[in-house]
């Protein structure tokens, strides 16, 4: 047990913070100007949420699985995988994430409850994580000092991609959902759990922030204050 208590949480990190970072650095690069598309469709994803229509409902969740499985390719497989040994594990694990999206988008209960949905108020804490992970998380890889190749985007890196799926199910809470919650989350929580082991605590706000929408989403569907698109 001594010896166990030697270790520090660094010392289970393969990889340096720089090799850590190139990582982005490298996806962004090659995939210009591709990011366009995936920003231009992460906004179509959030106007499909706050102002639902039937059409655009059922194409939603079929698109973020295809975006996960992207995600899993081309940053976790290709990049991250070059310097962790788990990386692989966790492609995976994001293309499991990616089939249980396609499963829900696909059945007939989520296809007739869009059908009945109202909008979702811009001040909806799912619509306020999906802003952050959008507009703020990569601009707060620019505060941190990383070069604009780096930052970190919606449909490239792993966390901006997790943040923002988590706002857009919390948008459309529904307690046929909530199993599409964990993964988001537990990557959420490793992505932090990297960067306290790299020193930089400030990669913690996006598990904090995941978890505060979330307690505060259970707070407004509790009291009955969501409306009539909480069902």
């Amino acid at each position: 047990m001594e010896t166990w208590g030697s270790y520090a949480l660094s010392d289970l990190l393969m990889f340096s913070p720089a090799s850590y970072l190139r990582r982005y650095q490298l996806a962004n690069t090659q995939l210009w100007p591709g990011q366009l598309l995936l920003l231009a469709l992460a906004a179509w994803l959030g106007w499909s949420v706050r102002r639902p229509r039937p059409r655009a409902g059922l194409l939603a969740l079929p698109l973020l699985a295809a975006v996960w499985t992207f995600v899993a390719w081309w940053f976790l497989y290709r990049q991250y995988a070059q310097i962790n040994l788990a990386a692989g594990w966790f492609a995976l694990a994001f293309m499991l994430q990616a089939l249980l999206l396609m499963v829900l988008g696909l059945s007939k209960r989520h296809r007739h409850s869009v059908c009945a949905q109202g909008p979702v108020p811009n001040w909806h804490p799912g619509m306020l994580l999906f802003g952050y992970a959008l507009l703020i998380h990569p601009l707060a890889g620019l505060a941190a000092g990383r070069p604009w190749q780096g930052i970190e985007l919606f449909g490239v890196a792993p966390d901006a991609t997790a943040l923002a799926t988590l706002g857009l199910l919390l948008g459309r809470y529904r307690a046929a959902s909530w199993w599409l919650l964990p993964i988001p989350l537990a990557w959420c929580l490793v992505s932090a759990l990297t960067y306290l082991a790299m020193g930089q605590p400030h990669g913690v706000a996006p598990l904090l922030l995941a978890i505060t929408a979330l307690a505060a989403t259970l707070m407004l569907h509790r009291h009955g204050r969501m409306g009539a698109y909480l069902r």
